[in-house]
């Protein structure tokens, strides 16, 4: 039985895919999955190669951790460095990959009970649909 916090989460998480979700696509090496997310724009402080920290911006992508699921292995689902996410928006095809900001993981829990996932993404390329 889940607790007042997974609950809330789970509600969280159900209004603002209703309100501000996406439908994407995310990519793994030839699977796919239909997902819908909200994404955030937030800048990131990284250190060069250098040692000089610059500020690089990463779009986060949250989505209900349930709705992440390959066929080949609906129970657990883990990001991966070099996947993914495609939307079209306005008429324009986004891509995403999938990478750390620094010294952060690919992914990270917004809540204790895993119901929401966050992603970090770069924007790798703005295409115009014909």
């Amino acid at each position: 039985m889940p607790n007042l916090l997974q609950r809330g989460a789970a509600i969280l998480g159900d209004r603002l895919q209703s309100a501000a979700g996406r439908s994407v696509t995310y990519t793994r090496r030839g699977q796919s999955l239909t997902a819908t997310g909200w994404p955030a724009k937030q800048d990131y402080i990284i250190d060069n190669d250098a040692g000089i920290p610059q500020s690089v911006t990463f779009y986060d992508w949250t989505f209900a951790t349930a709705d992440l699921a390959f066929d080949d292995d609906p129970e657990t689902f883990a990001a991966r460095a070099g996947d993914q996410i495609t939307e079209t928006l306005n008429g324009q095809d986004l891509t995403y990959e999938v990478m750390p900001p620094g010294d952060r993981p690919v992914a990270e829990g917004l809540d204790t009970a895993g119901v929401l996932t966050l992603i970090h993404t770069k924007l790798i390329n703005q295409c115009p649909t014909p």
